[in-house]
């Protein structure tokens, strides 16, 4: 009798909602290990506050692979720059003019000039900027997060470094490397016969 209800609270049972590690998991799929940076950068990602984050590591190590996944994952909130030919004054624009925006990340951060990196301390600090230029003075909002990668501390400014919340990532064990580089050459599609 009633067997019908039993049936009913099967189809619309309602599953369990993933820990933060398993949505982690989810989001970096593509990177092999790493599964303790993958649940603090989530956490950083879903913070109410914001949790500026560089990513440290010697070059190979994901770093770059992680932002891109950040970017796939929030897709149009996401700013990414390069250090390398990203400026002061070139983000404070860009950031004006697209308060949308609500993650920007700047790969190979240590590559930035350092007057550069001096621009982005009062944003990350109090979440705005004020531009001087000729009798014309305006503060602009930024109410952004950065997500920063680097291969090292030594051309970054001590006291950018002081604003974020630095995950060092150790270098790839050879095992590891030669998982990550087989399971990359089974996924080649001249290769899918051998999965």
């Amino acid at each position: 009798m009633f067997g019908f209800i039993k049936k009913l609270k099967t189809v619309y049972e309602i599953p369990e909602p993933l820990s933060v590690r398993e949505r982690a998991l989810k989001v970096f799929s593509r990177i092999e290990g790493l599964d303790d940076i993958k649940e603090m950068l989530l956490r950083a990602l879903e913070s109410p506050e914001r949790a500026h984050t560089l990513l440290m590591g010697p070059p190979a190590c994901a770093k770059s692979l992680f932002m891109l996944q950040i970017e796939k994952y929030l897709s149009s909130k996401v700013y990414f720059a390069e250090g390398a030919s990203t400026t002061k004054a070139g983000l404070q624009r860009f950031i004006a003019e697209n308060q949308h925006k609500e993650v920007i990340i700047i790969d190979e951060i240590d590559k930035m000039a350092m007057k550069d990196q001096e621009g982005l301390l009062t944003m990350m600090e109090r979440a705005a900027f004020t531009s001087t230029k000729v009798r014309n003075t305006r503060t602009v909002g930024a109410n952004v997060v950065i997500f920063a990668t680097s291969n090292s501390k030594e051309r970054l400014s001590k006291p950018l470094l002081s604003r974020f919340n630095v995950l060092e990532i150790p270098e790839y064990s050879y095992p590891e490397f030669e998982a990550i580089s087989v399971r990359i050459i089974k996924k080649l599609p001249q290769n899918a016969e051998y999965k």
